[in-house]
């Protein structure tokens, strides 16, 4: 039976969603980036419509969201799923209600762009986490191509790796910080710079979701001196 889509304030946000609920080689590729470092009680901040959630179904799983379109659908995705619960929250009320969860490992694809004060939020994510766990960040990389786009989807700014490096290196040990996705850097910077666009076409999604596994094998074979994204990875003491 097909349900209509929940009211939403940002159509174009949601449309992307919808879109990137179906780029396969790309939603895998950032799971087989996360895999290595995640425990068994995951809580993943800024969930969207279970995209990443999916490859999760094995984990105790907690997806946290500010916004109810998004967890209605990730909701009826996931109904079956014992194991997978989700909570509506804004993070200005801060992490600390989510202790109780216990969690060994928070993920966080793309949402650490859209909380001002970040820093704060890596703080708090380190306090909640059991000891010896794992933050996961994915974030855009590159200030310079900040455009319409990232405006649209809400970004406070982009990153260097650099400055993704440091203000993790504050509460945790970083064991991951690189690069990645150097391929998407023109397309970006193209449609949100040049053209002015105020969300990524879903002809390109799809197309570039197609050839996305072959620049993957290309870029690991080379060095990654810039990238559409920073990956990056904090380790939280045991003795905490």
């Amino acid at each position: 039976m097909s349900r209509s889509k929940p009211e939403h304030k940002n159509s174009g946000q949601l449309e992307t969603l919808d879109d990137l609920s179906k780029v396969v080689n790309y939603n895998k590729w950032i799971f087989n980036l996360i895999k290595p470092h995640l425990g068994e009680r995951v809580l993943e901040v800024g969930c969207g419509t279970g995209n990443i959630i999916q490859y999760l179904t094995d984990k105790d799983v907690l997806g946290v969201d500010i916004d109810p379109a998004y967890l209605g659908i990730a909701r009826e995705k996931f109904k079956n799923e014992k194991n997978i619960n989700f909570k509506l929250f804004n993070l200005d009320k801060g992490l600390k209600t989510f202790k109780k969860f216990k969690p060994d490992t928070i993920v966080c694809i793309n949402v650490l762009e859209h909380i001002e004060k970040d820093e704060k939020f890596i703080k708090e994510c380190e306090s909640v986490l059991s000891p010896g766990g794992k933050l996961i960040l994915f974030v855009p990389a590159l200030p310079s191509i900040f455009g319409e786009m990232d405006k649209t989807y809400g970004h406070f700014r982009r990153y260097t790796k650099s400055e993704v490096v440091k203000k993790l290196s504050r509460n945790f040990k970083v064991q991951s910080g690189e690069y990645l996705n150097m391929f998407g850097v023109f397309g970006w910077w193209l449609n949100g710079k040049v053209l002015k666009r105020k969300i990524i076409p879903s002809m390109q999604i799809s197309l570039y979701d197609r050839v996305f596994s072959y620049f993957f094998l290309l870029e690991d074979l080379i060095p990654k001196p810039f990238g559409l994204s920073v990956f990056a990875v904090g380790l939280k003491s045991k003795s905490k």
